[in-house]
């Protein structure tokens, strides 16, 4: 995660791997409250792409819960 910041604060864009390897660590449990606080500083200053957005969204779609609904019919 350190590199993943240091890159950020050097207004480095993330690969895709990288975004993705960044938002894992999070939503494991391995990243700080400090860690997830510089990151997401960093990023908003450095501007977020498209390319980040999808390496996030990409774990948080599957790390998420899904929940499954009878049909109401």
């Amino acid at each position: 995660m350190r590199e993943v910041i240091r890159a950020l604060v050097e207004r480095h864009d993330l690969s895709k791997a990288e975004a993705s390897a960044a938002m894992r660590s999070i939503m494991e449990g391995e990243a700080t409250h400090a860690q997830i606080a510089a990151f997401l500083v960093a990023l908003k200053l450095k501007g977020e792409r498209a390319e980040e957005l999808a390496g996030f969204v990409e774990v948080m779609r599957e790390k998420a819960v899904r929940i499954h609904l009878d049909d109401p019919d």
